[in-house]
């Protein structure tokens, strides 16, 4: 267990119980949720208002066992004011748990889930009351909960908690499904994901969890996490009805033909990758302008925003997988974290949903584009986007794609929000375009901006 920067005690102390329940939020005063599915044929998520939604997550596997509800306030504080709007996390975790003499499934306060872990509905109330905590404080924040109510784990292994959900049966998964529908149906800022790391050997017991929390209610959305590089409009094609966001989680790699092919499949569903590389000083290679690409790339592909992770943040004080001597807090500061909102910042300022991504064709970027410098035009033409990991190689671009007649083009810092002049161009030809100066990070990322004028 990699230390997190705090000290642990020798022996667990005596029983702490958390303050009782925050009393319940005052009605948000945007109406951002519950999020609602476009019209078919849309790629991406929309408010309760109608108004399109830019995902912006952070994951928080554990918060809900190896932090207490003090840390709860600070990391929602903190994650609120870099500009995230969702966070993931486990409402029961198997494996990583700890911190403060606690060990899994039991909370920060050492409390259970359940009575029997074999029996979802033999429900631990005292528990409960601290997820109710998280629910409620990020309700009041305006932050949508993207809760994993069973993370299966990886390989159906002891990360997760396919083989208890195999003993119980579905009668009682779906009877848990109903249990967690009805304990949070006054909370609209949830968004619900089946699965966990895993392609589900019965997937009849992943969807009970699910069919029981729409069996209360259909006003959440659900999305499917499952084993890297699996698509789930493929592995759930013929059962698609429930599925409202398709979550990438990949390998590197894979990173930008697993957007490709989500956005250019046959079934249209909104997308956005939920989890990759996480951010850490630790495993080679890992920078932070690789860690801004994932998540612009996601954007920048067709996706409706992304979700960012850090290997300490995730873990709190609990275990993680990466030897990270990081505090949790203190992490939350690392650059890439810290550069998230920028990215929210660029597409909320234009009409985004109006974005097609500049795939193979590269019929407006004709050249210098790769899976590291990626571009999306507006359908009519009046602005468009394009995010490269190294902005010092030439870009060319066919500038007849913008209607014009003149384009405005503009460097954005991804680091710090800030926009440096290129010029004003008419809109035809070709022209390339490279930057060699660093961003106010010292990395080598950028990305363009065209406007039509």
């Amino acid at each position: 267990m990699a230390s997190c920067g705090k000290s642990e005690p020798p022996s667990f102390p005596a029983l702490v119980l958390p303050p009782p329940p925050a009393p319940a939020p005052t009605p948000n005063p945007t109406a951002l949720y519950p999020l609602q599915q476009p019209p078919a044929g849309q790629r991406f998520l929309q408010a309760n208002t109608g108004s399109p939604f830019f995902l912006l997550g952070d994951t928080a596997w554990s918060i809900s066992v190896s932090a207490s509800q003090s840390d709860v306030l600070t990391y929602l504080d903190n994650r609120k004011a870099k500009g995230f709007n969702a966070f993931t996390f486990n409402v029961i975790e198997s494996t990583f748990a700890g911190g403060n003499g606690n060990s899994p499934p039991n909370n920060w306060y050492n409390q259970a889930p359940f009575t029997n872990l074999n029996d979802f509905t033999t429900v631990n109330e005292p528990y409960w009351t601290d997820i109710d905590f998280i629910v409620q404080q990020a309700a009041v924040r305006d932050m949508l909960c993207i809760i994993f109510p069973a993370y299966e784990g990886y390989g159906q292994g002891n990360q997760g908690w396919y083989q208890q959900m195999a003993a119980q049966g579905t009668a009682k998964l779906q009877s848990y499904g109903a249990w967690l529908a009805n304990r949070y149906l006054a909370y609209d800022n949830i968004l619900w994901v089946a699965g966990g790391d895993n392609n589900a050997a019965n997937k009849a017991l992943t969807k009970a969890v699910v069919n029981g929390i729409r069996s209360v209610t259909g006003k959440w959305l659900f999305a499917w996490h499952g084993a890297r590089d699996t698509n789930a409009l493929s592995f759930w094609a013929g059962d698609l009805g429930w599925l409202n966001l398709n979550t990438i989680y990949d390998s590197s790699a894979n990173a930008a033909a697993n957007a490709e092919a989500s956005y250019n499949n046959a079934t249209v569903k909104p997308f956005g990758r939920i989890e990759d590389t996480y951010e850490n000083p630790v495993v080679a290679g890992v920078t932070p302008d690789f860690i801004r690409w994932l998540a612009w790339s996601s954007a920048v592909q067709g996706g409706t925003g992304a979700i960012y992770g850090d290997v300490a943040v995730w873990r709190f004080h609990g275990p993680g997988v990466v030897a990270d001597p990081t505090s949790w807090a203190a992490a939350m500061e690392r650059p890439a974290g810290s550069s998230m909102t920028y990215l929210r910042q660029l597409f909320e300022s234009k009409s985004w949903t109006e974005l097609v991504p500049d795939y193979t064709t590269h019929a407006w970027l004709t050249s210098g584009g790769s899976t590291t410098t990626m571009g999306t035009l507006a359908s009519d033409g009046s602005f468009g986007i394009v995010y490269a990991n190294n902005a010092a190689s030439t870009l060319v671009f066919n500038m007849s794609k913008l209607s014009g007649p003149n384009v405005l083009v503009r460097w954005y810092d991804p680091t710090s929000g800030s926009f440096f002049t290129d010029g004003t161009y008419p809109a035809s030809g070709s022209r390339s375009f490279s930057r060699s100066a660093a961003n106010a990070q010292g990395t080598a990322d950028w990305a363009l901006l065209f406007e039509s004028m």
